[in-house]
């Protein structure tokens, strides 16, 4: 996603579109790549991938978000094949069971069907053999959060209420910035039944992260290990 300034509103920017980028050799170092970027052409509706991206099959399903009001969750699926050539003009939208996955210019004036009620500014999604189901983890709250997370059989839901399995220390200081959340399956806990997920403490006063406090403390990653499945 991209930004531009917005004085006086929210955090001082909004959306400005998103892009895709593809990078051929993601094993190289950092420092060899050669990304190719392509800005992505706006919808028509206000739902903005992707905060969070699983593949499923011959198919790249992302979660997009409403920037206006709740941050409620749609569906877009790219052929895989198609996302690496930075083509997504092929993706297709879930419009809800009765009409499955149509092109966007199939949607009609009513736009994608909201799968998420609230998927957060940014999440993950994956699927989780333990439970047996995909799971969505997201900071739930502004300023002060709490990690919660959703199971469902499908991508397309139906999606449980949000459980909170973790409350960051984070959230119960003075000027509390604590957002982010996300699981990271690809890493293991002290435990089999762990999920390990990460999230982001910050300051609303930019000066904050340039004390030798804040360099310390703030804008890193933090790690926890919740418990899932058995």
């Amino acid at each position: 996603m991209g930004a531009h300034a917005s004085r006086g509103k929210g955090l001082g920017f909004a959306n400005a579109g998103y892009a895709v980028a593809v990078i051929d050799n993601p094993e190289a170092s950092p420092a060899a790549w050669a990304p190719r970027i392509v800005d992505a052409a706006p919808e028509r509706f206000d739902a903005v991938p992707a905060t969070a991206v699983v593949r499923d099959g011959a198919h790249v399903i992302a979660i997009a978000v409403r920037q206006e009001g709740m941050h409620a969750g749609a569906l877009v699926r790219y052929p895989v094949a198609a996302l690496a050539r930075c083509d997504v003009a092929a993706g297709e939208w879930w419009a809800g069971d009765a009409r499955g996955w149509v092109a966007v210019g199939s949607l009609g004036g009513p736009g994608p069907a909201w799968v998420l009620d609230d998927a957060g500014s940014e999440c993950s999604v994956h699927w989780d053999e333990r439970t047996r189901s995909f799971v969505h983890v997201a900071s739930y709250g502004f300023g002060a959060s709490t990690i919660g997370l959703r199971t469902a059989p499908s991508l397309t839901g139906p999606w449980s209420a949000p459980v909170a399995v973790f409350r960051p220390a984070e959230s119960d200081g003075q000027r509390p910035f604590v957002y982010a959340a996300r699981a990271h399956p690809e890493l293991r806990g002290p435990h089999a039944a762990d999920l390990v997920v990460t999230y982001a403490s910050n300051s609303f006063e930019f000066a904050d992260l340039l004390t030798m406090q804040g360099e310390r403390s703030l804008y890193w990653p933090r790690f926890v290990a919740v418990p899932i499945g058995r």
